[in-house]
Parts: C-alpha cells; sequence; structure tokens
C-alpha cells in the first residue's frame, strides 16, 4: 500500500501531466503552431543577439528594416519594416503586429515606444509597417528594435520575432 505523500504525488503529477496535455491541445487549431512567439537567436557570451541591418532572408518569408528618408532635423520622419512572406505563405492579416523599439539612440526620439497595428498595412503577398522618429541633431543613428509578426500557410501559422536595424542620416 502506497504512503499517503506518495499517493498526493502520483495524483499531483497525472493532474499535471492531464492539464499540461489539454492545454497543449487546446491552444493548437487546424494544425497551427502554438501561440507565442519564437525563441530569439541564441545569446553570445552572454550579450543580447545584436539587430539585423538589411534584408533578414529566411525560408518562409524575407524582412528587412529600412531607411526611406531623406530625413531633416526636427521633422518627422519614418524607418519601413518590410514582410515578404515565401512560397505557400502569406502574411497573416488577423495577428497584432508591433514593434518594440530599442534603447532611443543619440540625436533620435521616438513617439512612442511600441509601434503598433495602427502604423502597418498587411496584404496577403506583403506587409510595411511606417517606424516614427525624429531626428534631433545632423549625422547618422541606428533606429532598432523587436518586430513581432505571423506568416500562415493554409495548414499552420507561425509566429515570430526578429531584432531589426535600420541606419538614418539626417541633414
Amino acid at each position: 500500500m502506497a504512503k499517503p505523500h506518495h499517493k498526493k504525488l502520483s495524483t499531483l503529477l497525472l493532474g499535471l501531466l492531464i492539464s499540461t496535455s489539454v492545454s497543449t491541445i487546446a491552444g493548437c487549431k487546424s494544425g497551427s503552431a502554438p501561440p507565442g512567439p519564437a525563441p530569439n537567436p541564441p545569446v553570445a557570451d552572454g550579450k543580447p543577439a545584436e539587430p539585423t541591418l538589411g534584408k533578414l532572408d529566411e525560408k518562409n518569408f524575407s524582412i528587412e528594416m529600412k531607411a526611406s528618408g531623406p530625413y531633416k532635423v526636427g521633422q518627422p520622419g519614418n524607418v519601413e519594416i518590410v514582410l515578404e512572406p515565401k512560397g505557400e505563405f502569406h502574411c497573416n492579416q488577423e495577428y497584432p503586429y508591433k514593434l518594440k523599439l530599442g534603447a532611443t539612440p543619440d540625436g533620435i526620439t521616438y513617439p512612442q515606444p511600441i509601434v503598433k497595428t495602427d502604423a502597418i498595412t498587411v496584404e496577403p503577398s506583403k506587409a510595411v509597417m511606417k517606424v516614427p522618429f525624429t531626428a534631433t541633431k545632423a549625422g547618422e543613428a541606428k533606429v532598432s528594435g523587436n518586430f513581432y509578426f505571423s506568416v500562415c500557410t493554409s495548414q499552420q501559422c507561425v509566429i515570430e520575432n526578429r531584432e531589426l536595424a535600420a541606419m538614418v542620416k539626417a541633414e
């Protein structure tokens, strides 16, 4: 006969197993991936991954944060994030796209720390987000942030995030 504390432990483990199985099944519909952002790229030497400058070309999509200047000191400007799905994938028109801006670089101000869905145009073949900033002094600066997005096929949706950056030059 099992001791009372062993029986409680067995019951607790069984409950945890059932709970985990139910939440895994409930989080998946129509073969889609479970919700939540993809893990960030590996961290080298305990330092956070550097944002990608230029175009990032992956299996299911390409993505780029790029300057769309010219930029003038004291005047609002934008950089653009362009997401283009590949193959059977299309941009998820129901996903709440956002960009969490990185640390504010010297010479730049942001009107808000997070750029949300009101700044993005989403079509099946392309999504374009305009990221606002104002240059406060002449010269080059790096605009960067973590972009959260989703691309889908008829069978699955994948939720991703990538650290992106663009160099801007204000006159």
